[in-house]
């Protein structure tokens, strides 16, 4: 590799390793749904914790019904997340065309 594709690789945001321009869609879609998850996850959990803060205003609450909706709220949204890990499946069932399993 010469000096040129290697400042061009450190400089660039984003760098095509072969031919298949699928794989730049790809990456775009994969982007906008993680994206779109950090936002619902952002928006349950400000969310939770200001229904909290009313309950506790105008019920008396206390500190463990705060703590278990803190905790219930981090679950809900870790396993929001999980749902951006890729699905096991066999290389054979792919077609090459085919997105990453995240977008499946």
């Amino acid at each position: 590799m010469g000096a040129g594709a290697a400042l061009a690789l450190e400089t660039s945001d984003v760098t095509l390793m072969d031919d298949n321009l699928n794989k730049l869609l790809c990456a775009v879609k994969m982007g906008r749904t993680v994206i779109a998850t950090i936002k619902e996850n952002m928006i349950f959990s400000v969310l939770s914790k200001l229904l909290v803060i009313v309950y506790i205003i105008f019920k008396g609450a206390n500190l463990w019904i705060a703590i278990s909706c803190d905790v219930g709220s981090m679950l809900i949204v870790t396993l929001n997340g999980m749902k951006l890990l890729p699905h096991s499946r066999k290389a054979h069932d792919m077609p090459d065309n085919e997105c990453t399993p995240l977008l499946a």
